[in-house]
């Protein structure tokens, strides 16, 4: 995970949403933040978005329990099917 990765998702949720923070939310950010293919070096191709702080955090936990339970190690590849 790289901070300039969510430095440059934060920087997209400031300009849609400038007082994301200080309303309880957080900046969430696709592809994750905890990939090799992070905001920063997607060269535009990410997403981010102002959530819930709670719903962010969560959601950052259960991928974190994910990683460990299917053995996810720094630098092996997955995919991730959206319904």
């Amino acid at each position: 995970m790289s901070r300039q990765d969510r430095d440059t998702a934060r920087t997209l949720c400031r300009g849609q949403w400038p007082n994301y923070s200080s309303d309880a939310k957080d900046c969430d950010e696709y592809p994750f933040s905890t990939t090799r293919e992070g905001a920063y070096k997607a060269q535009g191709n990410f997403f981010a978005r102002a959530l819930a702080k709670t719903d962010n955090q969560k959601a950052g936990s259960q991928l974190s329990v994910w990683y460990n339970e299917a053995r996810i190690l720094d630098g092996d590849a997955f995919y991730v099917k959206v319904t």
